[in-house]
């Protein structure tokens, strides 16, 4: 999967965001954030950005039949629903690695 120049400009916005954030909060606190909350953060942004450029279409589900059709279809949306999102996920998943590569960049100082 190729991410368009368009994807890596607004994740680079994304991530300059981010860290004038930290940045802010660190200055105004005198406090870190922890790394685990930082990547969950991190991971709530990219599964955003996944979604805003790549939409799942959600499949459709009837509850008319009986009981059994209804538990059967059921089962059968959940595969459907898995299936459908599960190409968001995984660029959500190549966003985050990218988002908080460049992240971490920018919060650590240049050595030299």
């Amino acid at each position: 999967m190729e991410i368009s120049e368009v994807t890596l400009f607004v994740i680079g916005l994304a991530a300059s965001i981010i860290v004038w954030g930290i940045k802010t909060y660190q200055i105004k606190s005198g406090k870190d954030i922890p790394t685990v909350i930082l990547q969950w953060l991190v991971y709530g942004v990219s599964l955003v950005l996944a979604l805003i450029f790549q939409l799942p279409v959600l499949p459709e589900i009837s509850f008319l039949g009986s009981p059994v059709e209804i538990i059967g279809a059921g089962f059968a949306w959940i595969g459907a629903l898995l299936t459908s999102i599960a190409p968001a996920f995984t660029f959500a998943t190549l966003v985050y690695t990218t988002l908080l590569k460049s992240i971490m960049e920018k919060l650590t100082p240049a050595k030299g």
